[in-house]
């Protein structure tokens, strides 16, 4: 099934709002999409609509493996004074194969694995909580501002669980 069959589907079973908001995106560019006149760039939007509706996930060189909206997400934060967001905006703009991000620091691409599966794949929640632990602790931050970042990461964390949850019993 083509993406764009899956999202007029979605579309007819969710709504336009309900979609556009999964998708982070407006209704408008939805409503264009599905009527087949959207001007901008298809195969951005293509990815989109798989990372919400295909459990399509990519490999974080900061958050591990992710969904890939919360990818697309994700390269939109600004820095601020949130270390997550900083290592965000720097990871989205070192060359990472993900990021639809101009390149804007120097250094040699990112390695990392794109996994695409139909499936939802197995939650390990102790690797998950170790690789959050090890994220936040290495910060050359205070013990306040590692406390924060990991409820912050832990925050993320419970949001993509929920989302693969709420995938998997679609399916069933």
């Amino acid at each position: 099934m083509q993406w764009i069959d899956v999202l007029k589907r979605e579309v007819s079973k969710q709504g336009l709002g309900a979609v556009a908001e999964m998708m982070e995106t407006s209704r408008a560019a939805v409503s264009q999409l599905v009527n087949g006149k959207y001007p901008g760039n298809l195969d951005r939007m293509r990815a989109r609509v798989e990372g919400v509706f295909f459990n399509r996930t990519v490999e974080c060189p900061v958050a591990g493996e992710i969904p890939a909206q919360q990818c697309f997400s994700n390269q939109r934060k600004k820095p601020g004074s949130n270390p997550m967001n900083l290592r965000f905006f720097k990871a989205c703009r070192s060359g990472c194969p993900h990021s639809q991000q101009k390149q804007q620091f120097g250094g040699e691409v990112i390695p990392t694995l794109y996994v695409s599966t139909d499936e939802p794949q197995e939650y390990n929640p102790h690797r998950t909580l170790h690789l959050l632990k090890t994220q936040a602790t290495s910060q050359e931050d205070s013990s306040k501002d590692a406390q924060l970042t990991y409820i912050q990461l832990l925050e993320s964390e419970v949001h993509n669980l929920a989302a693969r949850l709420k995938t998997a019993n679609k399916g069933e």
